[in-house]
């Protein structure tokens, strides 16, 4: 039994080194040959202050392995995907440019409670219908798709900022191929809509 716990725990943490290193290529990390050369780094030095098959030393290049593919990922892979979460990154810019009043979503078109939850302002519901009585400016978080059909309907709108979309918690293989992610990412954005002409 000895034996294939070994087998094991060493395939296992090999497999795990493997994966990030992958996840790292495939998904396009800044900078990822330092990063592997990083991550390639931490594994020999695993099995130099881990070395042989005792228990001891299994179990502590194992914890050791996951801690260090924890702290990559929360350091470096978690960091770039939350670049996604629109919500986050539309608060977090209204809060550095200081951008004054209330802020609108079409309930129609986008429930970003991530936004509404960040935001420095309070965060409203427009329906698109409401559009058609405005009589002041508004600054609306909506996708961008939704902008072109609004400036069809004779709305004057002035993009202020816009953020890239994807929810982060359905990861897909090609949301992860930086190749492929252009095809699944949105764009959401911050803009002025003025009253119809």
């Amino acid at each position: 039994y000895k034996k294939i716990f070994v087998y094991a725990q060493n395939i296992l943490c090999l497999l795990l080194f493997i994966a990030s290193a992958t996840l790292i290529i495939i998904f396009g990390l800044p900078h990822f040959l330092i990063v592997i050369t990083v991550l390639l780094t931490i594994a020999i030095l695993l099995y130099r202050f881990f070395p042989g098959n005792n228990l001891e030393n299994i179990i502590g290049r194992s914890f050791a392995s996951v801690l260090a593919v924890n702290l990559l990922l929360n350091g470096l892979f978690y960091p770039e995907l939350f670049r996604y979460q629109s919500g986050n990154a539309a608060a977090s810019f209204l809060k550095k440019n200081e951008h004054p009043g209330t802020i609108y979503t079409i309930s129609e078109i986008s429930s970003e409670y991530a936004f509404e939850f960040y935001s420095p302002q309070p965060v409203y519901q427009l329906k698109r219908s409401d559009l058609n009585s405005l009589k002041d400016s508004v600054l609306i978080f909506t996708p961008k798709n939704e902008l072109d059909t609004l400036r069809k309907d004779d709305f004057t709108i002035n993009e202020i900022h816009s953020f890239p979309h994807f929810h982060i918690s359905q990861l897909t293989g090609t949301f992860i191929n930086y190749h492929t992610r252009d095809r699944v990412v949105d764009s959401v954005t911050l803009a002025v809509i003025f009253p119809r002409r």
